[in-house]
Formats: C-alpha cells, sequence, structure tokens
C-alpha cells in the first residue's frame, strides 16, 4: 500500500518519464497525472454516502477492468480537450497503473472473475497504512491522518523522490521529436525513442 503522497510521486514520474521534461511541462499535465495516479481511491466516494467509506474500497477500481474503463473515459474526454488523446490516455493509464501496483498484493486484479489477491509486492516501501474496513467516516479520516500513518510518507519521499529526479534528468533536454502520424490528429512524439536514438548517434 502507499499513501497518497507515494501515489503522487509516480504520477509525476510517469509523466516526466512519458511526456519528457519540456514537452510535458505544464502544471495541467503534472496535475492530471497525480489525479490519474489517485483514482483508484475515489471508490471512498460511493461508501462515503453510507458513511462507511471503505466499503467498495479495492473492489471495481483497484482491477484491470477499473484500469480499461479508466483509460477508455480518459481518451474519448481528451478527444475534446488536447490535440494528442493518446498521449494523454497512455499517460493516464501507467499513472493509474502505477497505484495498483503500489497497492500489491491487496487489490483483486481479476474483479469481478475473482476476489482473490496476487501475492506479489514489488514496492521498495509498503506503507503500513492503518485504516478499519469498517469504520465511519470520521474515524477513518482520524485513522488515515493518525501518527502512525503520517510516518510512512518520509519513507515514501525517500523512496520515490529519486526516481523521480532521475526521470526529469533522463528527459530535461528534449533531442530533436521523432514524430509520426496520430490516429485522431496530431503529431505524437516519442521522447523514450528520441533518447534511445540520440544514445545510438553518440556510440557512433
Amino acid at each position: 500500500m502507499a499513501t497518497s503522497i507515494g501515489h503522487a510521486l509516480l504520477g509525476l514520474t510517469v509523466a516526466s518519464g512519458a511526456c519528457g521534461g519540456r514537452v510535458c511541462n505544464r502544471w495541467l499535465w503534472y496535475a492530471f497525472a497525480v489525479f490519474a495516479a489517485n483514482a483508484p481511491d475515489l471508490d471512498h466516494l460511493p461508501g462515503l454516502l453510507m458513511n462507511e467509506p471503505a466499503r467498495y474500497h479495492r473492489l471495481a477500481t483497484h482491477s484491470l477492468l477499473g484500469l480499461f474503463v479508466f483509460a477508455g473515459i480518459v481518451f474519448i474526454a481528451a478527444r475534446w480537450v488536447t490535440k494528442q488523446p493518446l498521449r494523454a490516455t497512455v499517460v493516464g493509464a501507467i499513472a493509474y497503473g502505477s497505484h495498483l501496483a503500489l497497492d500489491m498484493p491487496w487489490i483483486p486484479w481479476l474483479w469481478p472473475l475473482s476476489l482473490d489477491f496476487v501475492p506479489i509486492a514489488w514496492a521498495p516501501i509498503a506503507a503500513d497504512i492503518h485504516a478499519s474496513p469498517g469504520a465511519d467516516a470520521l474515524t477513518l479520516l482520524g485513522e488515515l491522518f493518525s501518527v502512525r500513518n503520517l510516518m510512512e510518507i518520509p519513507k515514501e519521499l525517500a523512496a520515490y523522490t529519486p526516481l523521480l529526479l532521475a526521470t526529469w534528468w533522463l528527459f530535461r533536454r528534449r533531442p530533436r521529436p521523432l514524430s509520426s502520424p496520430g490516429p485522431v490528429g496530431g503529431p505524437i512524439r516519442w521522447p523514450i525513442v528520441n533518447r534511445v536514438l540520440t544514445m545510438r548517434r553518440w556510440a557512433n
């Protein structure tokens, strides 16, 4: 598991790595990546209406189906607000997926076919977040902001900030873009491919 801070740091890392340091340096892209990285936890909202925020937590939104649905919604919405809906979809999907990765193994990947958890955890810092499943809104809020949970934030900062900075440094300069026509409209620039090609030219 991870706190919202940990999820946000990986969202920022995804935005920096997928778009490139200068291509994606507008606050809107980074804000979108942070939102996408925390979007699976929106499943607290239905339970909040019943004064039991964790009632539906780690079900539909914490699954592959939830990931695909989110990516589809982003692609449809992005066609109305940006000329690069594919880029927005990729950034959103990877950021959303990073949330699921950090919450492993406590998520049902194959929901609704199965509620079984995948017994794999990769996160370098598995935050020990304490929250009672059946707690009411005020109790859960107090637990989430308890000293025990807040003490996990420095660990996440130490673990994920270097990753964010390394990604930013790697893509801080954008080489001449390799463009290809997109399926919806407008060129799509692939900074990772550009970086690889540039490194190959240096090697030669």
